[in-house]
């Protein structure tokens, strides 16, 4: 069951960061008119958008899941914190909370983080 949760937070966080990267990267219409009302220039913009793709590629490769979960995760922090902040609609905002509940997740799932207390016996 732990193996399939894990595989459905990755799916999820694949779908929402490489929709995102993509978006930004290769410049489509409505996020870079997005961004642009977030004040977020041309060169932050791409560099976000081949971070996100690369962080994509990382979740995918259980060498590097852990790096990438844990670079990813500012992303939606940060994402989550622009939104609010500038008063974005809730369309917006869902793929940032979804991604910032679902990194940690992804993680103890992995076994990355274990956030059981140890007990003493």
């Amino acid at each position: 069951m732990k193996k399939y949760l894990l595989h459905i937070s990755l799916g999820l966080l694949a779908f929402i960061y490489c929709n995102a990267g993509a978006m930004k990267t290769f410049g489509a219409p409505e996020m870079v008119a997005h961004l642009n009302e977030l004040h977020i220039n041309i060169a932050w913009r791409v560099f976000i958008g081949i971070t996100e793709l690369l962080g994509v590629i990382g979740i995918f490769w259980p060498r590097t899941r852990a790096v990438a979960l844990l670079c990813l995760w500012p992303y939606a922090i940060g994402g989550l914190a622009l939104h609010v902040s500038y008063a974005d609609t809730v369309a917006h905002i869902i793929p940032a909370v979804v991604a910032a509940i679902l990194v940690p997740m992804a993680l103890s799932l992995g076994g990355f983080i274990n956030l059981k207390p140890k007990t003493h016996e």
